[in-house]
C-alpha cells in the first residue's frame, strides 16, 4: 500500500495526465537523445511542460516504419513544447554508422518532417468537409500534409 504522502503525489500525476493527447513518430535512432542518459532529458521536458510522455518500447515500431511512437498528454502549451523538443532532437541527431536499417540518403529529408499519428475516429475532423481544414492548414502555414493509412 502507498503511504498517505505518496497518495498526494499520485493525485498530481493524475492531474498532469488530464488534457489533450498527441502521438508523434520519432526515428528509432533519435529516441535515445529524446530520453537522455538515465532519462534526464525526458524527465526535464516533462517537468518544464507539465506533461506525461511515454515512448514505445525499443523493439516496438509504428507499422510499416522504423519509427517509435511518443505519446504526450497534457495541456496544449505543454504539448507544443514537447513537440518542439522532439523535433529539435530529430533535426540535430545523426544516426550512428552502425545503426541497422537506416536509409542514410533519407535522413536529411526526415529532419524536415513532423509525423503525427491520428486515429481513424479523429481523421474526419482533421480533414474537414471536402478537405477544408487540411487545405486551410496548408495555405495558412505553407506546409505539405500527406496522409497515409
Amino acid at each position: 500500500k502507498r503511504s498517505y504522502e505518496d497518495e498526494g503525489n499520485q493525485q498530481f500525476k493524475k492531474e498532469r495526465r488530464a488534457g489533450k493527447v498527441i502521438k508523434i513518430l520519432c526515428p528509432y535512432y533519435c529516441t535515445g537523445a529524446v530520453i537522455g542518459i538515465k532519462g534526464a532529458a525526458i524527465n526535464q521536458i516533462k517537468g518544464e511542460s507539465n506533461t506525461n510522455i511515454q515512448v514505445s518500447k525499443g523493439a516496438a515500431r509504428f507499422p510499416k516504419t522504423d519509427e517509435r511512437v511518443i505519446a504526450v498528454s497534457g495541456e496544449l502549451d505543454g504539448l507544443m513544447k514537447v513537440i518542439a523538443f522532439v523535433q529539435d532532437k530529430i533535426r540535430t541527431e545523426k544516426p550512428s554508422p552502425q545503426a541497422k536499417g537506416v536509409k542514410f540518403d533519407r535522413v536529411d529529408a526526415r529532419k524536415r518532417i513532423c509525423k503525427i499519428v491520428v486515429s481513424d475516429q479523429s481523421i474526419g475532423k482533421l480533414i474537414g468537409k471536402g478537405g477544408a481544414n487540411v487545405n486551410k492548414l496548408k495555405d495558412d502555414n505553407n506546409v505539405k500534409i500527406h496522409m497515409m493509412k
